[in-house]
């Protein structure tokens, strides 16, 4: 497994980890979510997967927004 790491807006509780986590997890070919909580900043989302596998930007853009008031930068 392989990491890609993006850089959401917004998230200022582990609560909103938790929404990001949830529904990132739910795009295909995503292997595992982590988030490194900056309150008030930009926080880390890093996305687990498959060597071969590149991650859909857009699907994952798609499920922060789903989650709440987050976006990518």
């Amino acid at each position: 497994m392989i990491s890609t790491t993006y850089t959401v807006s917004g998230m200022t509780s582990h609560g909103d980890v938790r929404a990001v986590r949830a529904k990132v997890s739910e795009v295909e070919g995503i292997g595992a979510v982590a988030v490194e909580l900056v309150s008030g900043g930009e926080s880390s989302l890093i996305i687990k997967h498959k060597d071969g596998v590149v991650p859909d930007r857009a699907a994952i853009e798609r499920a922060v927004g789903e989650a709440g008031d987050y976006a990518l930068s």
